[in-house]
């Protein structure tokens, strides 16, 4: 009996998780992000951050945190240390920074650290 309610409650963990973590997106390189982000049939937040930048580690949780049960709204997650070209092309020039995609075009965007109600903002646009 004790087996068989560990092997429910793990499933149930498992099924969580995995919907969290399908809506975080990895981007590598440009076609990537053409693909993923500017291409998807569902909105994208696409978040660019660096591992080095201290704004960047106070808004990435909170990014994160916002949107980990969303079910209309994809974060993509785009390293510029690892995405140098990208970067130039869309001529990103501070981290943290954030555009909102839906259907190709962007309807928002924030740079470095937002309230709470400028992230909200920013989900509304894309519901």
């Amino acid at each position: 009996m004790f087996l068989k309610s560990t092997i429910k409650i793990i499933s149930k963990v498992n099924f969580s998780l995995t919907s969290t973590l399908q809506r975080t997106i990895q981007v590598q390189g440009h076609s990537d992000f053409d693909k993923k982000v500017v291409g998807s049939s569902r909105p994208v937040i696409a978040y660019f951050y660096a591992e080095w930048c201290d704004l960047c580690k106070q808004m990435t949780p909170k990014m994160r945190m916002r949107l980990e049960n969303s079910e209309e709204i994809d974060l993509a997650m785009i390293n510029v240390e690892d995405n140098v070209e990208l970067v130039k092309f869309l001529n990103i020039k501070s981290v943290p920074n954030a555009y909102a995609y839906k259907d190709g075009k962007i309807l928002g965007d924030f740079v470095g650290v937002v309230e709470d109600s400028v992230l909200d903002d920013l989900i509304k646009k894309l519901s």
